[in-house]
């Protein structure tokens, strides 16, 4: 049978696996180790990572997502659906053959990638794990099964943390809370990479699903956490998205310059929910504070962002979130170029789309010019989140983008022969 490929895009083969041996499911399926090979049930498996079995050809679509949309929401878990066809009843559930062996069951890890110009070795867009599936009909293939999959993150957070009867974890750090809500979640250390936090946090009782704790004492702190494509969940702490100066990863435009790709779409908004000129924020339960644009506030009205949820016991770094906040959804920077749409078919796309990462995150300088030469705009932008569609005709991808300017660093940078007013110019977001 030949490697499955993507018409619009023929240097492109899809590549989607299901995890056999899943250290992460230690029972009900074979696992192996260099001493026992398929002692089902008793077999243990001795690594980090499952053995993978590649299912391309069953694949008929794969829609994938990561990220979130502004550079200062909280990432949403990402997400991948599936749609496999099954024929010959390969993929029902009881299998009718040996379910020890593979099986599209929730609770197994699957992974999707794409090799680009014969790369022998793919490049992982997602990975996370099983959480439903439906067996269903598609007139133009016959019996198919709907696969719903989430990330590390989802994996961790669908647990509901029981509240407890006393506050407790009083000044630990985010990592230190972070490692404990993953152990009550009973996720495995080896799927964690959290950042050494040092900003202490106050009590808490728990209580609520795993993903939104995770979430606010992330953003208690600056920091954020989320699922990679490696299957890692991952904590990264304050400023992890200020960048120096340096070259953008891409270009994205129709201005024909040497290495820019083209989109298909740009959505350009003006909303002003997307912005504030108010901000209140303060700790639970604690005293609320409010700093303002008053200048933006005049020509646009009072627009809230409201954080009182905020876990951190230091002042400072709460009046520094606040100050952020205002900075990064600041009508300063209106219109937001919220997105694009990218086609892998048109030349150079396909190279893009493989390295796009919003969790490093990738940089591009995007802009775009009308028909009568008048510039639109020319902004360098974050790729804060990004789905993949990938089926036999076609490979697609949404880039959610935002404003890189609040979080440039200028770091190192001199204004003549001097150093230009480092605390202020050289600051930090």
């Amino acid at each position: 049978m030949s490697a499955p490929r993507v018409l619009t895009a023929p240097s492109v083969r899809p590549v989607m696996q299901v995890a056999v041996g899943d250290v992460d499911v230690p029972a009900g399926q074979a696992v192996y180790d260099t001493a026992r090979y398929d002692d089902y049930p008793d077999a243990t498996y001795a690594g980090l990572d499952p053995l993978w079995m590649d299912e391309s050809c069953d694949v008929i679509e794969a829609v994938t997502f990561y990220g979130r949309e502004r550079s200062v929401d909280q990432f949403d878990v990402g997400t991948a659906t599936f749609r496999v066809a099954n024929p010959d009843g390969l993929w029902d559930y009881p299998p009718t053959s040996d379910g020890t062996v593979i099986s599209l069951r929730p609770g197994r890890q699957v992974r999707v990638g794409v090799a680009v110009a014969g790369a022998a070795t793919p490049t992982w867009l997602w990975r996370g794990w099983i959480d439903a599936t439906a067996a269903g009909y598609d007139p133009a293939v016959g019996d198919v099964v709907d696969v719903s999959c989430i990330c590390a993150k989802g994996e961790a957070g669908r647990v509901e943390l029981a509240r407890l009867d006393a506050t407790v974890g009083d000044g630990e750090t985010v990592t230190a809370r972070m490692g404990r809500y993953c152990d009550a979640a009973m996720f495995p250390d080896h799927r964690r990479q959290f950042d050494a936090s040092s900003t202490a946090l106050a009590a808490t009782a728990l209580g609520g699903r795993a993903s939104s704790l995770m979430d606010r004492s992330a953003r208690s702190a600056g920091g954020d956490v989320f699922g990679d494509q490696r299957g890692y969940l991952v904590y990264r702490d304050r400023d992890w998205q200020a960048r120096g100066p340096g070259l953008p990863d891409g270009l994205i435009g129709n201005r024909g310059l040497p290495g820019e790709v083209c989109p298909s779409t740009w959505d350009v908004v003006f909303n002003r929910s997307d912005f504030a000129t108010r901000v209140n924020y303060g700790p639970t339960g604690g005293t609320v504070r409010t700093i303002e644009d008053v200048a933006n506030r005049d020509s646009y009205g009072p627009e809230t962002y409201t954080m009182t949820d905020l876990e951190t016991v230091d002042a400072a770094v709460r009046d520094l979130l606040a100050a952020r906040m205002l900075r990064v959804r600041n009508f300063d920077l209106a219109p937001r170029i919220a997105a694009c749409q990218l086609d892998a078919a048109r030349p150079g796309v396909a190279d893009l789309l493989a390295a796009a990462d919003p969790f490093a995150p990738s940089v591009y300088a995007c802009s775009h010019v009308a028909r009568d030469g008048r510039g639109v705009f020319t902004r360098l932008l974050y790729l804060t989140g990004i789905e993949h569609t990938i089926d036999a005709a076609a490979w697609t991808a949404r880039l959610s983008l935002d404003d890189v300017s609040p979080w440039l660093t200028n770091a190192d940078t001199r204004y003549d022969t001097a150093h230009y007013d480092a605390d202020v110019y050289a600051r930090a977001v």
